[in-house]
Formats: C-alpha cells, structure tokens, sequence
C-alpha cells in the first residue's frame, strides 16, 4: 500500500510526464517526417523503449515501482491535455 503523499506525488508525475511525453512525441514526429521508413520504424521504436524506461525509472524512485492503472489515466490525461491545448490555441 502506497501512502497519500506517494500517491499524489507519483499522479503529478505522470500527469507532467504525459505533457512531456506529448512535446516529444511532436519533436520526434518533426524530425522523422521526411525520412527513410526503416529509419522511421527504428527511431520510434528506440524513442518508446527509451521513454517507457524513463518514466518506469522515475516511478521506481518516487514510490518504489508501485504501478496502478490511475497513474496510466494521469499520464494519458496530460498527454491528451497538451494535445488539446496545442491544436486548439496554438495551430491558429
């Protein structure tokens, strides 16, 4: 069992951690946009393993490695909230 302030802090994480993964995943689809698809297919393989890694490493240290499926809703709900945010205000 996970006690409140673990718990929260590990939801903020993976709320931040959406909102980041979302400014990544435009950076990457930025740089792989016109090149080879083999390199395409390589390049998001390595860029998800290594942010998958990443964020599992930062779960491990802040509550250590407990996963439930809520922290999965929070990093979903920042990555859906940055997309949100972009396409409506920013692509004007």
């Amino acid at each position: 069992m996970i006690n409140l302030k673990s718990q929260l802090i590990s939801l903020l994480f993976s709320f931040l951690y959406g909102v980041l993964f979302s400014i990544f995943i435009r950076i990457n689809y930025s740089i792989l946009f016109n090149v080879n698809k083999i390199i395409k297919i390589i390049g998001t393989f390595f860029f998800m393993l290594d942010m998958s890694l990443f964020y599992f490493l930062i779960l491990k240290l802040l509550n250590n490695g407990f996963i439930h499926i809520y922290f999965f809703i929070m990093f979903l709900c920042g990555w859906l909230f940055l997309s949100y945010v972009l396409d409506k205000y920013v692509k004007k």
